[in-house]
């Protein structure tokens, strides 16, 4: 959609869930130079609700009647996986710049063809992969890109919490193979996936196994049981075009440290390890070893947040980070990712840790 100069970029948001409640509109809601006019969700009572909360003037009750009311210059994608092809291919044909949840579809062919489409459109577009948008994770990237460690060896990875732990926790819709393709790895996995490319470089191979540690939930009217038929718990292998190789574990189902993520990158001259998690003072941490192999914490340095909310959970300050970021980005012509294209890339090695998980076998890269 062309602006005029100095008009504020009009933003529609597509769901009304808890990842839309919690972070896409507050973090909307905490950008300047954006005007939140719509929201719409299949549930219309959800929607209101939602709107009510953030004070957003129209509701609607799907994509298409959204889009067909509204000149949107940004469309926020937050439905359920197998909804964000057919909700970004309504936004893209608006000529509407996007944000899509992770992951961008459920299919490499799908996230294929949205890029593609967004290609053709001329428009920007982001995934929301809101932990590369942590401030200790922007810092660690560019100490493995600047050569601060040495030469990249080894990456360490640990996609960890205790979401669905308890057996008694009902049936959910992302543990629906139909929908999602997979458990903890496509919900949570697919960060790491994300980060390890971001950080290290192209992945050549993977090799993975998963548990199904649940094997039946309650669903949730207690009308009987649900057959889990998707992972608790994945574990993998990698190896990068670089030569460097990767050891990675994502779980929803796992005790110990609240939700988090922890990563470490090993060189020859140094190593360095970043965690986000629940229990740390500002949700995040930063170490840093010698060659002598001793970690000690490192202060973030204040330019990775410059245009991170100070105050507030991690599950609004890093998606507002990513969102501000992207409003800048498109009134200044200048995208840096993550894309359509690396929501691709994520999906190629999903979609190749799926497979040697089920065929117990190496997958290269790309398919």
């Amino acid at each position: 959609m062309d602006r005029a100069a100095g008009q504020l970029l009009r933003v529609g948001v597509v769901g009304a869930g808890s990842w839309s409640r919690m972070a896409h509109v507050p973090g909307f809601r905490s950008t300047a130079a954006i005007d939140l006019v719509a929201i719409c969700d299949v549930d219309r009572d959800q929607a209101m609700r939602v709107a009510a909360e953030a004070s957003i003037p129209k509701v609607y009750d799907s994509t298409a009647a959204m889009l067909a009311a509204e000149q949107l210059d940004l469309v926020s994608i937050v439905t359920p996986d197998d909804c964000h092809r057919a909700d970004t291919e309504l936004a893209l044909a608006a000529g509407a710049h996007v944000l899509c949840e992770k992951p961008l579809a459920t299919t490499v062919a799908d996230a294929r063809l949205l890029a593609a489409m967004a290609r053709t459109a001329g428009v920007q577009t982001k995934v929301g992969f809101a932990l590369r948008y942590a401030p200790a994770m922007l810092a660690l990237r560019e100490l493995v890109q600047s050569g601060g460690v040495g030469t990249p060896q080894l990456l360490q990875a640990f996609q960890q919490n205790g979401q669905f732990l308890d057996p008694a926790t009902p049936y959910h819709w992302k543990m629906d193979p139909e929908r999602t393709g997979g458990g903890a790895i496509v919900e949570y996995g697919i960060h790491t996936l994300d980060l390890a490319r971001w950080i290290m470089g192209d992945i050549s191979s993977v090799c993975a196994t998963g548990r199904t540690w649940v094997p039946k939930r309650p669903l949730p009217d207690n009308d009987g049981f649900a057959s889990i038929e998707v992972d608790d718990a994945t574990g993998w292998l990698m190896e990068f075009s670089e030569g460097a190789i990767g050891v990675c574990h994502a779980g929803w189902a796992t005790v110990g440290r609240p939700p988090g993520l922890e990563i470490r990158v090993f060189g020859t001259t140094g190593a360095a390890r970043c965690v986000l998690a629940d229990d740390l003072p500002d949700a995040q941490g930063l170490w840093l070893a010698a060659a002598d192999g001793h970690f000690e914490q490192a202060e973030i340095p204040a330019r990775f947040a410059a245009r991170m909310p100070e105050t507030g959970p991690w599950w609004f300050r890093f998606p507002a980070h990513l969102i501000r970021c992207f409003v800048e980005e498109i009134d200044a012509g200048a995208p840096t990712g993550p894309s359509f294209e690396d929501g691709v890339f994520a999906q190629e090695a999903l979609e190749a840790v799926l497979l040697s998980m089920n065929e117990r076998r190496w997958v290269d890269l790309p398919s």
